[in-house]
C-alpha cells in the first residue's frame, strides 16, 4: 500500500463492500480500534476480525466521508485527524464523526495501527 491516505482509502472502500479480507490487510497486527460506543475497543487480528464480521452482519454500510485530511508524517509513522461523517448502517442521515488515526510503515507498506473515533455532540 503506497502511502498512508490510500490505505485509509482503501479501508473505507472496503467498509462500504463490506469485504473483510481487504478491511484487515488495512491494519497492523497489533493494531486497535477504539470507538465511542461500548464494544468498540478492540485489539489485535482476532479481535480485529470478530469486529468487523460483527459490522458486517447488520443490514447496511458504514459510509465514512474524512473531506480534510490533516497528515503529519514523521519517518515510518503517520497520523491524521479529520472531521468527517458517518452513516450507520439502517440510517439515511449522516452524522459528524471525528477521526484520529495512526498509521505505521513497515518496509514499503503503510498499515493503520490505530483508529479511534468518536461521534462529537
Amino acid at each position: 500500500m503506497p502511502d498512508p491516505n490510500s490505505v485509509l482509502d482503501t479501508f473505507l472502500e472496503s467498509l462500504k463492500r463490506q469485504d473483510l479480507s481487504k478491511a484487515l490487510s488495512c491494519f497492523t497486527p497489533d493494531a486497535a480500534i477504539l470507538g465511542s460506543a461500548k464494544g468498540e475497543e478492540v485489539r489485535g487480528v482476532t479481535d480485529l476480525e470478530h469486529f468487523f464480521l460483527r459490522i458486517f452482519a447488520k443490514t447496511g454500510t458504514y459510509r465514512f466521508e474524512f473531506q480534510e485530511r490533516d497528515w503529519t508524517v514523521h519517518q515510518d509513522v503517520a497520523w491524521l485527524v479529520s472531521n468527517g461523517t458517518v452513516i450507520e448502517p439502517e440510517q439515511e442521515h449522516s452524522k459528524p464523526y471525528r477521526l484520529v488515526a495512526i498509521f505505521q510503515r513497515s518496509e514499503s507498506e503503510w498499515r493503520m495501527a490505530l483508529w479511534s473515533g468518536t461521534e462529537p455532540v
